[in-house]
Order: C-alpha cells, then structure tokens, then sequence
C-alpha cells in the first residue's frame, strides 16, 4: 500500500487513512466492513459463554492484539 499522498516530513495520520478509505473502498466494502464490526461487538456484548470468550480471545492474540 503506498502512502505517496503523505509528505515525507510527517507520518501519516488517522484522517489521512480515512481520506484514502474514501477514495479507495466501494460502498459495498463499507457495507460489509460495518457489518462485520457491528456483529463482532454485538458478539463480544452479548456472548457470556466461556468458550465463545476464550476463543475470541485466542483470536485477538492470534491477530497480534496485546489485550493484557
């Protein structure tokens, strides 16, 4: 991915990497994107199942997320 909009003197910023999402992603990409982070905490709020707990959170450590 080239960040080639983003002078050299700085490092690239959230609103840079919303800009480039903007120009970047389809409105289907967006759908989906906001599905799978809806379901995902609809998930994480409402799972009080230990095993679902656990293996979200092998996930996130498996997905390189320091969560403690």
């Amino acid at each position: 991915m080239s960040q080639s909009s983003t002078p050299a003197s700085r490092a690239p910023t959230v609103a840079d990497r919303i800009a480039a999402a903007q120009t970047s992603l389809t409105a289907t990409q967006v759908a989906l994107g906001t599905a799978l982070v809806a379901g995902l905490l609809f998930l994480l709020a409402f799972a009080g199942e230990p095993a679902v707990h656990e293996s979200l959170h092998d996930a996130r450590h498996a997905a390189g997320i320091v969560c403690h």
